[in-house]
């Protein structure tokens, strides 16, 4: 496998400023920059940005469960359809509970 390219860094981190919340919960803290298909299976997808997506290492850790499916060995083919689905299920009981409230 060849070594990261000497952009990565500059690429995440403008991609994470475009990108500013967890594709999966909606949070903005502790944002990491996870490939869909990993570098390692394919390293010519590094820096292409339709092969990013921001997920969160903060408490839930996004990135841990919904990019690479609880095995950093692992990733999940499926990560962009099953973080929106959470995202919609997240903000749809946000919704009711706001609702509930008034």
């Amino acid at each position: 496998m060849p070594p990261r390219s000497s952009s990565w860094k500059k690429v995440r981190d403008a991609f994470i400023k475009k990108n500013p919340t967890c594709a999966a919960c909606g949070g903005t803290k502790s944002l990491e920059c996870h490939h869909k298909l990993p570098y390692h299976v394919d390293p010519n997808r590094e820096l292409l940005e339709d092969n990013l997506m921001t997920l969160c290492e903060g408490p839930g850790n996004c990135h841990y469960v919904w990019g690479h499916l609880l095995n950093w060995k692992a990733y999940n083919p499926t990560v962009v359809d099953d973080t929106k689905a959470f995202l919609e299920k997240i903000r749809k009981r946000l919704t009711n509970d706001l609702e509930s409230k008034e």
